[in-house]
C-alpha cells in the first residue's frame, strides 16, 4: 500500500440515516487498515443521535450546511469548514458525497489523500459511480481500487445497552416475540419522498390481520418527528394502540434506535430506520416502490463482491422485500435523486411520481405482506 503515516482520517459523509448506515463498512475497512489511526466522522445534526451507535469511530464533528440557494451563506460556511479541518491536521479524507464543493473543501484543507467518486472534482483517488452496485459495496469498491483489505462489507451498529434492560426501560415483556413497523419516513433535510410510503392505513389493516391471527406477540409501532408522521388520528375504529389483545401486546412510540434493535422483525419502507434495524442485526420486511432494493435493501448485504475474509450475516437474521418492479420503476435512483434541475421528477423540494399515480407502491396488497410476515416469523421460530 502506498499510504504511509495515516495517523487522522476523516470521514466525510452529512446526510442521511440510511446513508450512513451504508458507509459504516468503509469506516471499519479504514480503521482495519491503519488500526493505529484516528477516525473522525462529519455529519448533520440529523444523524447525530445514531453517531454513539458506530464502531472505529473516535470523534464525531457536527456541521450543517446552508440553504442551497444562499451563496454568501455558503462561502462563509466553507470557509469556516476548511479552517476547522486544517487545525485538524488530517492525513486522508473519504468522501461519501458527489459534489465538488465539499471536494474542493478537503483539497483546501490540504488533506493530501483525499478518496471519493470519480464524479467528484478535486479528489485525487476516485473510482467509478456505479449506480448498478449495493451501496456500501459501493463505498468500498474505491478502496480496493487502492489495494485496501475489506474485512465486511455488511452494514453494522453496536448497541451499547442489553436487551433486557432496553425492555425493561419501556415495559415491554421479554419473552415475546417483536415486531417493529413504521409507516412513515422519506423526509430528509431539504427533501421530502413521501411516495415511498405504503401509507398508514394498509399499516393499521395488517396491525389487525396480526393481532388476529398470531400469539405471544408485541408490536410496536413507531411514529416520526415530522408534522406528518404522527399517529394523531382517532384510531378506535381499528380497536388499536392503548389496547390490551388477549394474544398480543400494542405499543405506540416515537422512533427510537434503541427500541428498533430489540425488534426480531422490522417493517417498513426504504427509509432510514429500516437500515439502522439490519445494521443492528434485527431481520427486516422491506416495502419497495420507487427505490431500487437490489442496491439499498438490507436483502442485499450478503453480497461481499471480493472481500476479504467477509463476517457471515447472522444466522437468526433474515431480509425480505417486496417490489412490483413495474415499468416506470424504479425512478427514484442515484442519478435522478441528487438532479432538481429535472422536472419530470422533482417539485421543489419533493421527489413526485411523475406518473401521479404511485402505482409502484399502491400494488402492494396487505394480504401479500402479512403472507411474508408470516413466513419469516416461522423461520426465525424454527
Amino acid at each position: 500500500m502506498i499510504f504511509k503515516n495515516i495517523k487522522k482520517i476523516l470521514v466525510f459523509k452529512l446526510c442521511c440515516f440510511g446513508d450512513l448506515v451504508f458507509i459504516t463498512p468503509t469506516i471499519n475497512a479504514l480503521k482495519h487498515n491503519f488500526p493505529d489511526a484516528k477516525i473522525t466522522i462529519i455529519s448533520s445534526s440529523w444523524v447525530e443521535k445514531i453517531l454513539p451507535y458506530m464502531t472505529d469511530v473516535d470523534e464525531h464533528i457536527i456541521y450543517d450546511p446552508p440553504e442551497r440557494e444562499n451563496t454568501m451563506k455558503k462561502i462563509k460556511s466553507a470557509r469556516y469548514l476548511i479552517k476547522m479541518l486544517k487545525q485538524e491536521r488530517f492525513d486522508l479524507a473519504f468522501l461519501g458525497h458527489r459534489t465538488g464543493y465539499f471536494g474542493l473543501i478537503l483539497f483546501l484543507a490540504g488533506i493530501k489523500y483525499r478518496f471519493g467518486f470519480d464524479v467528484t472534482k478535486f479528489i485525487n483517488y476516485n473510482e467509478h459511480f456505479d449506480q448498478t452496485v449495493y451501496e456500501p459495496l459501493r463505498y468500498l469498491n474505491i478502496l480496493k481500487k487502492y489495494k485496501f483489505e475489506i474485512n465486511n462489507a455488511s452494514p453494522v451498529l453496536v448497541q451499547k445497552k442489553s436487551r433486557n434492560e432496553i425492555l425493561g426501560k419501556y415495559n415491554i415483556p421479554k419473552n415475546k416475540f417483536i415486531i417493529g413497523l413504521f409507516p412513515f419516513g422519506g423526509i430528509n433535510p431539504g427533501t421530502r419522498m413521501e411516495i415511498k410510503r405504503w401509507g398508514l392505513e394498509n399499516y393499521l389493516q395488517l396491525i389487525n390481520m396480526i393481532s388476529n391471527n398470531l400469539k405471544e406477540i408485541s408490536l410496536i409501532v413507531f411514529q416520526g418527528k415530522e408534522k406528518d408522521e404522527t399517529i394523531n388520528i382517532d384510531l378506535t375504529e381499528y380497536n388499536i394502540l392503548g389496547t390490551q389483545y388477549e394474544n398480543i401486546n400494542l405499543y405506540k412510540f416515537d422512533i427510537d434506535s434503541d427500541l428498533i434493535s430489540v425488534c426480531n422483525i422490522f417493517i417498513s419502507s426504504d427509509t432510514g430506520p429500516l437500515h439502522i434495524a439490519a445494521a443492528f442485526g434485527v431481520s427486516t420486511l422491506s416495502i419497495f416502490g420507487p427505490s431500487d432494493p437490489r442496491i439499498v435493501s438490507p436483502a442485499q448485504s450478503h453480497i461481499y463482491g471480493n472481500c476479504i475474509s467477509p463476517k457471515p450475516a447472522k444466522s437468526r437474521q433474515i431480509h425480505s422485500y417486496i417490489w412490483k418492479e413495474i415499468e416506470c420503476s424504479p425512478c427514484y435512483t442515484p442519478e435522478t435523486s441528487i438532479d432538481r434541475r429535472n422536472k419530470k421528477y422533482w417539485k421543489g423540494n419533493s421527489f413526485i411520481c411523475y406518473k401521479g399515480t404511485t402505482a409502484c407502491i399502491k400494488q402492494i396488497s396487505v394480504d401479500e405482506v402479512y403472507a411474508k410476515l408470516s413466513v419469516m416469523i416461522k423461520l426465525l421460530n424454527n
